[in-house]
């Protein structure tokens, strides 16, 4: 069953791998970036990241949204990490299997506006997210999983 739909720009890393898998008991992750994809050095990467006995696919994003409805139907829990907002609002118009979409890591760059400390978005980030909240989503904002989590409305 899939958990939680993470958006960190970072995707796999520590913090991703041990909190959040934790939290959700998950022993499956599902990275959707066609830039990880098809780059052998980061899937290298994701997959050093990895905790032992995890299972880890790295698909483009057509793949990814293909492949969603047999994940959600493996008898344990999965997430499924992306790298952004457009991509997340793509995921989730193209599969509504996903109900509960974290938004977390977002680096600084031009356009861009804190929203928490380490969280830095566009307006159309934000919009993207309301999008998918429109489409009868839960969206937080939340750094870490020891953190509490806000609703986006607190946002926009």
């Amino acid at each position: 069953m899939i958990k939680v739909l993470r958006i960190d720009d970072r995707l796999m890393h520590a913090q991703v791998t041990f909190g959040w898998a934790q939290n959700f008991n998950v022993k499956g992750i599902l990275i959707i970036s066609d830039h990880v994809a098809n780059d052998p050095t980061m899937k290298m990467a994701a997959e050093f990241a990895k905790p032992e006995g995890m299972k880890l696919w790295i698909k483009t994003v057509d793949e990814g949204i293909a492949v969603l409805e047999k994940l959600n139907g493996f008898s344990y829990n999965s997430m499924v990490l992306v790298e952004n907002p457009a991509v997340a609002l793509k995921v989730c118009q193209n599969c509504d299997l996903i109900k509960y979409v974290n938004m977390g890591g977002q680096r600084v760059g031009a356009g861009r506006k804190s929203i928490l400390d380490t969280i830095w978005v566009s307006d159309q980030d934000l919009l993207d997210l309301k999008s998918i909240e429109d489409l009868g989503v839960t969206v937080e904002v939340q750094k870490m999983i020891t953190d509490p989590g806000y609703p986006l409305k607190n946002f926009l």
